[in-house]
């Protein structure tokens, strides 16, 4: 007996030494025991069903009021917040309309300008062919005076733009005896207008603006 327990003690000794050995490994799976223990215990938790409130009705009331006051205070908060995010889009939306008001006023007073000065400009350089007929047959240049009242140049490009935007789908506008010739041809020539391929008698405006 005494052998066997010499034995024993020797192999517990072998044992000993190897398990100083592999300490680290020893406390990495300690640690990893621990870990699952945690987790374990946190599903535990996690799935354990809630305690009923108390029966009694005070005790119920005050609860239900405390957690009615918290609610309506997370409530109270974001309608606050709700409200002042609204007054900053009404001052935004306020804000826009008012410059964008301001820019429609401002191209309204350039577009103006640039008309007049457009239909100045026109009434200078190319004035009523009856008005330069007559002139030019007083200087014994041009002696055939029209037997129509002739439209002006600015009246030929007004129809022009007019029927443009009225009727995109169909902008050609008939020449007639009043359109002066010498008008339609410049016209023509510098690519402000377009003859229509199928008819020569009707011309449009080219689209400048597409």
């Amino acid at each position: 007996q005494w052998k066997k327990l010499e034995q024993v003690q020797e192999k517990i000794s072998l044992v000993g030494a190897e398990a100083l050995q592999d300490t680290e490994k020893q406390l990495s799976i300690s640690q990893v025991l621990q870990a699952k223990a945690l987790s374990a215990e946190l599903k535990k938790w996690a799935d354990r069903e809630p305690e009923l409130l108390p029966k009694n009705h005070k005790v119920l009331v005050a609860v239900g009021m405390e957690e009615l006051q918290r609610v309506n205070r997370e409530l109270e908060m974001v309608l606050s917040c709700c409200q002042a995010k609204n007054e900053k889009l009404k001052h935004d939306v306020k804000r826009a309309v008012q410059e964008t008001k301001r820019k429609i006023q401002k191209i309204k007073a350039y577009q103006e300008n640039l008309l007049e000065t457009f239909s100045d400009f026109l009434a200078e350089h190319f004035p009523i062919p009856q008005q330069q007929a007559n002139e030019n047959r007083k200087k014994k240049v041009f002696s055939l005076e029209p037997t129509v009242e002739l439209i002006s140049l600015h009246d030929i490009l007004e129809l022009l733009m007019n029927k443009l935007f009225e009727s995109p789908h169909d902008p050609y506008i008939t020449i007639d005896e009043t359109f002066w010739p010498p008008y339609t041809e410049m016209l023509l020539r510098h690519g402000i207008a377009l003859r229509h391929p199928e008819d020569s008698s009707k011309i449009r405006l080219e689209a400048f603006h597409q």
